[in-house]
């Protein structure tokens, strides 16, 4: 602070009067950019700094008590970026700001208690760009306005007061971009189709006044972008949108007063992307719409339109109604991407992934979000012959339909951090690279199953829905999942215990009864904080390789760790520990090749056990100190 750096650059937080006087001309020239945060109580500076008539960015920023900035600033003839940031008590700028006669930038935000600007910024001939954010005393700009010939950017954002906007805005014959958003407007000016030849992006972003805009924005025959959200008395848009030729990005967020969108959005030919969400009213979309990319939010996808030939990317909630979805939809083949999540009006629910999937031959990316509402896919994935991406990380998948080792162009899977990695076919692509939510998991297929192991296929074929009275048995070979008590499972299925290699029990009560899958190669368990485990839990499972526990405290399954050691087949340990602390006499099994430990506090056990894991090929630790 109070040096200038090698680019020019000086910062101070007190008045520039003594720093000025202490340095020879020759310093002050050096000084071309000057960042000004001074202290509380400071209200006003000296007409000193007129002497750093060499800069080119002048920042006032945080000075919380500044009233008045001299009018020496206005012999810095040189200065092309002004900026005020939070100097909430300024009151006014310099009567003659106009003789900045290189000023491009002006922007001031969080200012307060300015009321309006000086009529000599009209003078400012290269000013470019204009921006006055949450500046809430601002009335109205000044009445000539319009003649700033060389200005392309007039951001206006969150200055309440601002009830109105001049007609003379329209007159700017150079602008390119103009954002209205938060303001108190209750209409634009009529005129605004005036600026046909200059204006590509309007942002009329929060403005809750407006219920119509004028039907000659159809003139701007170069705006590329339309950005209305929570615009919520918008009732409608004009008729003849469609004549926007070049419009290529519209979107609509929160606008529930919308029923419907003009026929004519289907002459947008320019039309790239389109973007709905969470406008109520809204439950039909014109068809045959010339679009890329069309996301739609909160909308149902029952409702999807006939005649979406050229689209490449969808993003789309489902609902309850997702068996529905994409059914009828009579043009799947141009798809490439398909982006699918939930609604928020069921976001607390379990939901399907529509099975019509197969119908997008052409779909390269499929990704699913919305960690808790996804637990499967569809059993048949055959038809995505072209799919190169599939991204579940944001899902609860924890197994993958067989079908997936048909997907010959897969070549990235990327998986959430609670899947059971070892229930991947061998038969999966070996180029395949498998990434592990948060685990710092990125690996071929071929580099994976060496170290994670194969899931035998056991002998009699796989378990399906149609051999055994319980639903949560999933569709892998010999792959059983339960979120109740196994024992009625056992009672109904006696005849397929010996089939089931892999168990998956979520938050159910243990008892001796899971001592009867005697073939277990794999077992997860998701253990509550009030089961407490027998002794020796785990050694009767002689053929165990792979174990994965969840537990919230060590300390009332001790005997779970204490038995580890004795499991002399196990190949791959997963500990999610929930910041339990590792006993003293944490030991493992010599076999063991793959160990992950998550949240896991006093590490030091494990070291001191690391030198009798002579098999062990991979560590992974996450959130563990």
């Amino acid at each position: 602070m109070g040096i200038v750096d090698s680019k020019g650059h000086l910062y101070l937080k007190e008045d520039p009067e003594v720093w000025i006087k202490n340095n020879p001309a020759s310093r002050l020239a050096l000084v071309t950019s000057f960042r000004l945060n001074l202290e509380n109580g400071v209200e006003e500076i000296a007409e000193s700094i007129g002497e750093l008539t060499h800069l080119i960015h002048l920042v006032f920023r945080w000075c919380r008590s500044l009233k008045r900035v001299p009018n020496a600033i206005t012999r810095l003839h040189k200065l092309e970026h002004l900026l005020f940031h939070s100097c909430s008590r300024l009151e006014e700028l310099p009567a003659n700001i106009g003789n900045l006669v290189s000023l491009t930038h002006l922007q001031l935000s969080h200012c307060e208690d300015i009321k309006f600007l000086p009529n000599s910024i009209v003078n400012l001939s290269k000013l470019t760009s204009l921006t006055l954010c949450h500046c809430v005393s601002l009335v109205e700009l000044p009445a000539n306005i319009g003649q700033l010939a060389s200005l392309t950017h007039l951001k206006l954002s969150s200055c309440r007061n601002i009830k109105s906007l001049l007609m003379s805005v329209a007159n700017l014959p150079n602008l390119t971009s103009l954002s209205l958003s938060s303001l108190s407007l209750s209409e634009i000016p009529y005129n605004l189709g005036d600026l046909k030849k200059s204006l590509t992006r309007l942002d009329l972003s929060y403005c809750n006044n407006i219920e119509f805009l004028p039907n000659n924005i159809a003139n701007l025959s170069n705006l590329t972008s339309l950005s209305l959200i929570c615009c919520n008395s918008l009732i409608e848009l004009p008729s003849n949108l469609g004549q926007l030729k070049s419009l290529s990005y519209l979107e609509l967020y929160y606008c529930n007063k919308i029923k419907s969108l003009p026929d004519s959005i289907k002459d947008l030919c320019s039309l790239d992307t389109l973007i709905i969400n969470c406008c109520d009213s809204l439950t039909h979309l014109p068809i045959n719409l010339n679009v890329l990319h069309l996301k739609l939010l909160n909308f149902c996808p029952r409702f999807l339109p006939n005649g979406l030939i050229n689209l490449k990317y969808l993003r789309v909630n489902i609902c309850s109604c997702s068996d529905e979805s994409f059914v009828n939809w009579k043009d799947p083949y141009s798809l490439q991407h398909l982006a699918i999540s939930s609604c928020f009006s069921h976001c607390n629910y379990i939901l399907k992934v529509p099975a019509s999937l197969n119908q997008f031959v052409n779909l390269q990316v499929l990704s699913l979000h919305y960690k808790k509402r996804f637990v499967e896919l569809p059993a048949n994935l055959v038809g995505l012959a072209h799919l190169c991406l599939l991204d579940i990380q944001h899902s609860s998948i924890s197994c993958l339909p067989w079908s997936i080792t048909k997907l010959r162009r897969l070549r990235h899977l990327m998986l959430p951090k609670d899947f059971r990695l070892e229930t991947l076919s061998y038969e999966l692509n070996i180029s395949v690279i498998i990434s592990v939510n948060e685990r710092h998991v990125r690996k071929t297929w071929e580099e994976l199953k060496t170290e994670i192991g194969q899931l035998p296929i056991p002998f009699g074929g796989e378990i399906t829905n149609d051999a055994a009275q319980n639903p949560s048995i999933m569709s892998h070979p010999g792959y059983l999942w339960l979120k109740e008590n196994p024992s009625q499972w056992i009672i109904n299925n006696r005849n397929l215990l010996k089939l089931v290699r892999f168990l998956d029990l979520e938050y159910v009560e243990l008892t001796d009864s899971i001592m009867q899958f005697s073939e277990l190669t794999h077992l997860c368990l998701d253990i509550a904080a009030d089961i407490c485990l027998p002794d020796n839990y785990f050694v009767t499972f002689t053929r165990l390789t792979h174990l994965s526990l969840h537990f919230f405290s060590v300390g009332k399954h001790k005997s779970i760790t204490h038995s580890l050691s004795k499991l002399s087949n196990l190949q791959t340990l997963h500990l999610h520990m929930h910041h339990s602390v590792l006993l003293a006499n944490f030991n493992m099994p010599v076999s063991l090749k793959y160990l992950s430990l998550s949240y896991c506090n006093n590490m030091r056990p494990l070291y001191d056990s690391l030198e009798k894991l002579t098999n062990l090929k991979t560590l992974d630790l996450y959130s563990c100190v």
